[in-house]
């Protein structure tokens, strides 16, 4: 996925009033699956999968700030990336 994308995704789930369920609308709208009863679920692992970024954590709220961290970190390295050309 095109760096502007994700970095469009990142200020979207970061601009929400619910991040949860603007993640849930688009993993859903991307093709991806979401478990309806996971998120609830605070013991068990929770992947997202959005914007070729992953994140993972005990429950959907860390799974959400790792994803959050990690498309950040990716922003960040695309830059740096296109800085070099």
């Amino acid at each position: 996925m095109e760096e502007r994308a994700l970095e469009a995704l990142v200020h979207e789930v970061e601009g929400a009033e619910d991040p949860i369920q603007t993640v849930h609308r688009l993993v859903l709208e991307g093709g991806g699956f979401w478990n309806q009863y996971s998120p609830a679920n605070q013991v068990d692992l929770f992947q997202i999968q959005l914007g070729g970024v992953q994140g993972a954590g005990i429950g959907i709220s860390a799974a959400l700030r790792d994803w959050l961290h990690r498309a950040h970190e990716a922003c960040r390295l695309n830059l740096l990336a296109d800085q070099d050309v």
